[in-house]
């Protein structure tokens, strides 16, 4: 077997190992770069245009450079209709080859994005909701609305990337999902009150990742996103959006006093937002935040019996 049977054969077993160095291994996890991709497959269509010489010696109208280059497109081809999730040595997963998302296919990205989160974090891996931040970010958007329904759904599913990677314990993962959102976020519609309630949320996952001396601007930054997210009607989201950061705050300096009538009111609302984004995601998060609160202060006979609804206004 040559060098490059050996990587399109590990490939194929999901063994990242001996596909190097076409994949790179980091703290959060497992990728495939552009530039380890060009390398895999150069030495793929190397070999393959080697072999294909020694089999026809007198053919002399195709050169070597053609045989690499049609060696090269039939390599990508392949990986192309593998399209598997790979598997590192270690278990973490690998982000495959995904085609870009349609404008048809937003209309039920959300429901696609909670499955692809849950099924990150029962596998330990947070390659589903990659694969589909992947779809996302190469889908070409037909004038500014669709831009703005794409952008908001970009940076929702990097929030919920950037809290498996912190469930997960990657920190370098999380640090880049929530630099990634935050910087498609405020591409979008930075006045938009959802998409101030994203960059809420993202604020406040970045405080674990700025330096001390830059702590109080991104709380700064932070308490201006909830102020904008808290304007008008009351919201599912704002609100809960305003309990985790109180309940994230040391009772020291105010915090955890707040948290629980916030997320009471929470679900007392319906979920969804108006047009064109309604998005219904929210009333589990508030639920499970509202049981952590209700067990601090003692009261686990009520979390027990908490439901998470659902109710919308749908």
């Amino acid at each position: 077997m040559n060098a490059a049977d050996g990587v399109l054969a590990g490939l194929l077993r999901g063994d990242v190992a001996s596909a190097s160095p076409g994949i790179e291994i980091d703290g959060h996890g497992v990728a495939v770069t552009m530039t380890g991709v060009d390398r895999l497959l150069g030495a793929a269509a190397r070999g393959y245009a080697d072999h294909a010489a020694r089999l026809r010696p007198c053919d002399r109208r195709l050169s070597g450079a053609r045989w690499t280059s049609v060696a090269r497109r039939a390599a990508w081809l392949l990986l192309m209709c593998l399209a598997v999730p790979l598997r590192a040595a270690d278990g973490s997963g690998v982000r495959a080859v995904v085609a870009p998302l349609s404008a048809s296919d937003l209309k039920g990205i959300e429901s696609r994005i909670d499955s692809a989160f849950e099924r990150s974090l029962r596998s330990g891996s947070a390659a589903p909701l990659q694969e589909l931040g992947a779809a996302l970010d190469g889908m070409k958007s037909n004038g500014p609305q669709e831009a703005y329904r794409r952008g908001y759904w970009s940076g929702y599913q990097r929030y919920r990337e950037a809290i498996v990677h912190t469930a997960l314990g990657g920190k370098a993962g999380a640090r880049q999902a929530v630099a990634a959102g935050i910087e498609t976020l405020r591409a979008v519609s930075p006045s938009d009150r959802e998409v101030q309630i994203l960059l809420g949320l993202m604020s406040g996952l970045n405080l674990q990742f700025v330096p001390p001396s830059n702590t109080m601007k991104e709380l700064d930054r932070l308490n201006g996103h909830i102020r904008e997210a808290m304007k008008g009607e009351p919201s599912l989201r704002a609100l809960y959006l305003a309990a985790i950061s109180d309940w994230n705050t040391p009772a020291a300096y105010g915090g955890k006093r707040r948290a629980e009538p916030l997320l009471r009111q929470a679900l007392a609302l319906p979920v969804t937002a108006r047009r064109p984004l309604s998005p219904n995601w929210g009333r589990e998060d508030a639920s499970t935040l509202l049981r952590e609160v209700l067990r601090a202060a003692g009261k686990d006979i009520e979390a027990e019996r908490l439901q998470d609804g659902p109710r919308t206004d749908r």
